[in-house]
């Protein structure tokens, strides 16, 4: 079955947003402004003591990096994370869509999350291990990944009415499942 046209149309408009906002925090995070705090929250994150590691990271670790790096580690001069800097500096600037990504990509939180159902080819539901909370994954490669009973741990980024995985999370198999 086919997705309908508008759907089709809200998901390439969302990745345009999406590629342009990721683009706009690369380039920020890797102003000379930004030097020191990237190298210590590589050393931070890598449990390293310099940053050489850095030339030979691969594509998928690299992601798991910068999602922390933007969301939440604290910058040095402002005490807030990189994400939050740059909706105070340009929220007046972006339109309303690329605004709207940006404020709900503020929202995003880390978690444990237990897999209660995988509907194959479409996304997972999800139970919140710490609050309880439950809810639909709209995600095709972690309905591929997963299986019901395994744990998530991932960055979890409500978005229209919808929840979406940052893509640098990690899953792990219950023991039920193993057998």
């Amino acid at each position: 079955m086919n997705k309908p046209e508008s759907e089709v149309i809200r998901t390439k408009d969302m990745r345009k947003t999406e590629n342009f906002l990721r683009k706009e925090l690369q380039i920020l995070m890797r102003c000379e402004e930004f030097g020191e705090d990237l190298r210590n929250a590589w050393m931070l994150f890598w449990n390293e003591k310099d940053t050489s590691s850095m030339r030979d990271i691969d594509e998928d670790k690299y992601r798991e990096f910068t999602e922390w790096y933007i969301h939440e580690y604290r910058l040095i001069d402002h005490n807030i994370p990189l994400l939050e800097l740059y909706y105070q500096r340009r929220k007046n600037k972006l339109p309303p869509n690329v605004l709207s990504m940006l404020t709900d990509w503020m929202k995003a939180y880390y978690g444990i999350f237990e897999v209660q159902k995988v509907v194959v080819g479409k996304g997972v539901y999800l139970k919140d291990i710490i609050s309880g909370n439950e809810f639909y994954l709209n995600d095709v490669s972690s309905s591929k990944d997963l299986l019901t009973y395994d744990i998530l741990f991932s960055h979890i980024i409500p978005m229209y009415g919808e929840y979406y995985t940052s893509g640098a999370g990690i899953g792990c198999r219950t023991m039920s499942k193993m057998n």
